[in-house]
């Protein structure tokens, strides 16, 4: 069995723009087939919500996606010695380290140098980048993935060579 395992759930978003802005930090999502949210002070009647992942991300976010695309959501989890091997999207990449330490490196990254990131922690990865993750601990690394701006049919994951100058 693979080191990496992925549950995945996928919404196509037919016509869909969505769009976070790095400003304020606000994130909006529009649809012609969806109300937009209004605030309400009393609780939503039988609805469950439940939380699947929530981190600090350190860096500036901004996606600007043109539909139609899908947004795709994934449990992944990284078994121990698992090697997440190098490799893009095609679209944005946005994820939540809900367990264990992962070790991400991104080829746009200065010197391409290894990031070591634990539970409550968050990254991005723009669209087309090569990079790579991996479990050097003794516990499974959990993560909440989010893909944004794919076109629909178009395959999530393409695997890349190992970019010059980095390692993992």
């Amino acid at each position: 069995m693979s080191a990496i395992r992925r549950t995945l759930g996928i919404l196509a978003l037919a016509g869909a723009t969505v769009a976070c802005g790095s400003g304020g930090g606000t994130a909006a999502a529009t649809s012609a087939s969806a109300p937009a949210a209004t605030a309400s002070a009393s609780p939503a009647s039988k609805v469950i919500r439940t939380q699947l992942g929530q981190g600090t991300m350190t860096d500036a976010l901004k996606i600007d996606a043109a539909g139609p695309n899908q947004l795709t959501v994934q449990a992944v989890t990284i078994d121990p010695g698992g090697v997440a091997a190098w490799h893009t999207h095609p679209g944005w990449e946005n994820t939540v380290v809900t367990a264990g330490q992962l070790t991400l490196t991104v080829a746009t990254d200065p010197g391409c140098a290894p990031r070591h990131l634990g539970p409550g922690q968050a990254f991005d990865i723009p669209a087309n980048t090569p990079h790579t993750a991996r479990n050097d601990g003794t516990a499974a690394v959990q993560l909440v993935v989010t893909y944004l701006g794919n076109r629909p049919g178009a395959p999530l994951i393409t695997p890349v060579t190992r970019p010059a100058g980095c390692t993992g």
